[in-house]
């Protein structure tokens, strides 16, 4: 009842924090009130890595698919403020690793909500159907890993970790515009986390390293408020969206 109340507590938040960010800034009063909205949804993969997992590499085993969606806000040619919420499964395994001997594994759900702000690195051009970016921010996730362990395994049970817990989320990816409203765009995250229970192990592993997870992932997004020709980012690059 405690976990429950806890995420609906995370979404509460969120979603407050969406309604304070969209009226209190982006209004036609406020600060940041002459750009444009975006939605985007997307697909891709999502990986752990940790203990049971030491390399940022993705591999067939333990990537699994995600789902991603969001709402930016474009306030100047070269930057973006961006709300997300991704979902997934994460997962590792003694058995593709060094330590196979071992035989520890697990499964965990993760669900992530973030706020980033992206840097258009060629948002100077006054022309372009291309954008290449790097972002960063913050987030907060929730997971519940389950573990199992092999016979020769002196693993020993752990408990006490506490979810939610934080993520710093580091980016760069490249946009296509498609039309003034449609574009798509590819993209990788590294997240480092302050956490080293992801896996479900910690004093069992190292527990001085915490765990990270890795996506590349693919979107389409839409421009909500395309007002007039010349917005086309494809001819004049103000407020120009990704995702």
């Amino acid at each position: 009842m405690i976990l429950i109340l806890t995420k609906l507590k995370i979404k509460l938040i969120f979603l407050i924090s969406l309604l304070g960010f969209s009226t209190g800034l982006l209004g036609k009063g406020g600060i940041l009130g002459r750009g444009g909205f975006n939605v985007y949804a997307g697909t891709g993969i999502i990986y752990y890595q940790g203990d049971l997992k030491e390399t940022s590499v993705p591999d067939f085993y333990t990537s699994h698919v995600l789902g991603k969606m969001g709402i930016t806000y474009n306030f100047f040619n070269w930057g973006e403020l961006k709300a997300q919420y991704v979902f997934g499964e994460l997962s590792g395994n003694d058995m593709y690793t060094l330590n196979a001997w071992r035989g520890i594994k697990f499964t965990s759900p993760v669900n992530e909500y973030s706020v980033q702000f992206k840097l258009n690195l060629n948002g100077f051009l006054k022309k372009r159907t291309w954008d290449f970016y790097v972002q960063g921010g913050i987030g907060t996730f929730t997971f519940q890993p389950t573990v199992t362990y092999g016979t020769l395994s002196s693993y020993v049970p752990e408990s006490g970790f506490t979810s939610p817990q934080i993520s710093y989320l580091f980016a760069m990816g490249i946009t296509k515009w498609l039309s003034s409203h449609w574009g798509v765009a590819l993209e990788g995250t590294y997240r480092k986390t302050n956490t080293d229970y992801i896996d479900g192990i910690s004093k069992n592993g190292n527990p001085n390293r915490n765990d990270a997870f890795i996506d590349v992932s693919m979107v389409a997004f839409y421009r909500l408020n395309f007002k007039k020709k010349s917005d086309d980012p494809r001819s004049f690059p103000s407020h120009c969206p990704s995702f």
